[in-house]
């Protein structure tokens, strides 16, 4: 019976072969599997955050094209059109960033430059697939009502 054993440089070869593969396969996994869901879950609003989006409306604080950020709440106010008032998730669906600038017409969530329209939550450019969850916002008195 005839057994040949590699040798040492084909040994060291499959062995490089071998730490590669198990090195790319995680960092690959790690750049997306396309399954994210199709929008953020949208957080509990409290009545205190309710007074304090209606307070912000009144005062004028969220203009035309315009955004305010409720960052302890996890919500964005945007005002897309004349006193039509959005609520959206300030959470990106690709790694869970903070969405905290609004920057040519487009909310941007700074950790890897995922863009979505102010007024549908939409995705306009990745990396992230799904938008962000959104409630349309009307006022009544000092108070704000998400639906």
């Amino acid at each position: 019976m005839n057994t040949a054993r590699p040798d040492r440089r084909q040994f060291l070869a499959a062995i490089g072969t071998i730490a590669v593969a198990g090195v790319t396969i995680p960092v690959l996994a790690g750049c997306g599997s396309g399954s994210e869901a199709p929008t953020a879950s949208f957080p509990e609003v409290d009545d205190a955050t309710k007074q304090a989006i209606g307070a912000a409306i009144n005062a004028g604080e969220v203009p035309v094209g315009g955004a305010k950020f409720f960052t302890d709440a996890g919500l964005i106010v945007t005002q897309p059109t004349q006193g039509q008032y959005v609520a959206l998730t300030d959470i990106c669906p690709h790694e869970q960033g903070k969405v905290t600038r609004l920057t040519n017409g487009k909310l941007v969530c700074p950790l890897h430059g995922s863009q979505f329209d102010p007024a549908t939550g939409a995705v306009t450019a990745g990396p992230s697939l799904a938008g962000l969850a959104t409630k349309s916002v009307s006022v009544s008195g000092s108070s704000a009502t998400l639906t």
